[in-house]
């Protein structure tokens, strides 16, 4: 799977994504809201699990790099995973490396994403969460068009703490 946009490459992960990926799975400004920062043995054996065939099975995420487009290194990762495959419901995930946030990039790569996955995996809903507190996630679902759906009290724990959420959807407009 490859996607191209005006400005970035969404692509499969690869174990030769392992040091920009860990750069910012380590960094405790991209981690605050999306879970603790790993060491870098915890990334290659992530990385590992995402790096084999995607079945396309309920749960199974799909784990994809975000590149910009004149350049090979990973700036951020996407997360896609079937919720109801049935239903063709799924769930998405975002995250960029520091220095590539506040620029569009999430805009221009989870909507990339979602367009594709209503045209080409004839998804019919796709749901985001988000830690409460995390206003550029929540303000991106929103951007992209996703709606609200509800406040989750005490859905994530990262680290010691437990975190309300929100959880955010949109419905593929060929069946509203």
């Amino acid at each position: 799977m490859q996607i191209i946009t005006p400005r970035l490459t969404i692509r499969l992960i690869r174990l030769s994504d392992l040091d920009a990926s860990f750069a910012h799975r380590s960094d405790p400004e991209v981690c605050r809201f999306v879970g603790a920062p790993i060491t870098k043995a915890q990334a290659l054996e992530r990385l590992k699990t995402f790096v084999k065939p995607w079945q396309q099975q309920e749960q199974e995420k799909l784990l994809l790099a975000i590149t910009l487009r004149d350049d090979p290194q990973l700036i951020g990762e996407l997360m896609f995973k079937w919720t109801h495959v049935e239903s063709r419901i799924a769930e998405i995930g975002y995250r960029l490396g520091t220095e590539f946030q506040g620029k569009g990039y999430a805009f221009e790569a989870v909507n990339a994403l979602i367009e594709h996955a209503f045209t080409h995996l004839e998804l019919h809903k796709v749901m985001a969460f988000c830690v409460a507190e995390n206003s550029a996630s929540w303000r991106l679902m929103q951007k992209i068009g996703m709606h609200k759906e509800g406040d989750l009290s005490s859905h994530f724990k990262i680290g010691e703490t437990w975190w309300d959420a929100y959880v955010f959807s949109k419905i593929n407009p060929k069946h509203s």
